[in-house]
């Protein structure tokens, strides 16, 4: 596990101290927002902005991706209604019934 970085807030900014170089400073709404959309840290949010220059789209889209897996975010969420379950759970059942839904759910209930 690496170092992903020190983290403060001054000034309504979220600064991340291991790489100030890149003027890694965010508005602590913006980070706010990464992590109520994917569900992460407060550090995965400011690692992500970091990756992605402070863009948003680009930073949400990572941590999602890293969340659902190969599979389709509608297909895990809807599995994951059905039946209650963590993401880890759901994504595992969607990988071994090859992506059906149907299946998954059948296995996870």
């Amino acid at each position: 596990m690496g170092v992903e970085g020190i983290i403060y807030v001054k000034n309504d900014f979220v600064v991340n101290l291991l790489f100030p170089q890149k003027g890694n400073k965010y508005f602590e709404k913006d980070v706010e927002l990464v992590m109520q959309q994917t569900g992460c840290s407060n550090k995965k949010a400011c690692v992500a902005m970091n990756k992605y220059d402070n863009d948003l789209v680009n930073a949400i889209m990572s941590l999602d991706s890293k969340k659902y897996g190969n599979h389709e975010k509608k297909d895990v969420e809807l599995v994951k209604q059905q039946t209650g379950c963590t993401y880890e759970q759901v994504c595992k059942a969607l990988d071994i019934s090859d992506g059906e839904i149907v299946n998954a759910i059948m296995s996870l209930a």
